[in-house]
């Protein structure tokens, strides 16, 4: 399925297709690693063993087992794992200072990928009335070296596969990439450092909404925007652009594909 979702703890909020444990949003688990990484079915560790072909053995790889010998990937020697608990306990300052709270965490893909939602406990950044973006710090990595260890801040609350992904994509996620290599929790230790100053694009980025929000926009300014837009030469419009650029006209919504829902 599109979700490819394996197993997963929320909290408030289910995810939209039912899966998953959601508990009560106010529940204390949103601040206990030991019982968060239970619930959500994460508490398992990955292994590294050996490659042989035809009885030899391949230097250049290893595999990535789950415990119970399921192997998530093949990968190059340089990889390191990163363990579904260093992946929660890389909150547990945030955590103990009641900085932030769990927000959601799952498996995907029969657990080559996991994630890790944390709400931030600050006013959210507000655009306009009742229009408001949410601070979320994420914290995503592969068990077969299909993705890095990402981490920072995301805008977009992760519940599966495709929410994950517009979350890594999103241009108002402020994420930072680490290699799966022996020096990846340094690396993750020194961005934590960071993780306050990084807040301030989250606010910087608002008051740029803010502004846009403000701006008033009449049909005359759509109508040069879209002419601008399509380049056209003032007397060379076609009926179709015309529809497209009348707010008045019968057509004025053009017909675009039909776009993906997350």
């Amino acid at each position: 399925m599109a979700h490819h979702f394996q197993s997963g703890l929320f909290f408030g909020q289910s995810a939209w297709h039912g899966l998953g444990v959601t508990l009560d949003e106010n529940s204390p688990v949103r601040y206990s690693i030991d019982d968060a990484i239970r619930i959500a079915g994460l508490d398992w560790r990955v292994s590294e063993r050996p490659i042989n072909v035809d009885g030899r053995p391949v230097s250049s790889h290893k595999a990535i087992v789950r415990d119970g010998g399921q192997v998530l990937g093949i990968v190059g020697n340089r990889y390191q794992p990163l363990q579904n608990r260093d992946q929660f306990n890389w909150f547990k300052p945030y955590l103990d200072s009641q900085l932030c709270q769990f927000e959601t965490c799952g498996a995907l893909k029969g657990g080559t990928l996991v994630w890790v939602l944390a709400k931030i406990n600050r006013p959210d950044a507000e655009v306009g009335n009742g229009d408001t973006i949410k601070k979320y710090l994420l914290l995503t990595s592969s068990h077969d070296g299909s993705k890095a260890t990402s981490l920072g801040f995301c805008p977009i609350r992760v519940v599966c596969w495709n929410t994950l992904s517009a979350g890594l994509a999103d241009a108002n996620s402020t994420l930072l990439k680490v290699k799966h290599t022996a020096k990846q929790k340094d690396a993750l230790a020194t961005i934590r450092d960071t993780i306050n100053l990084v807040d301030q694009t989250f606010e910087a980025t608002a008051a740029q909404y803010r502004k846009l929000a403000a701006c008033h926009v009449d049909a005359d300014d759509i109508r040069n925007y879209v002419k601008l837009v399509l380049e056209v030469p003032e007397g060379e419009i076609s009926t179709r652009t015309e529809n497209i650029i009348d707010p008045n006209g019968k057509h004025h919504r053009p017909d675009f594909p039909a776009c993906h829902q997350w």
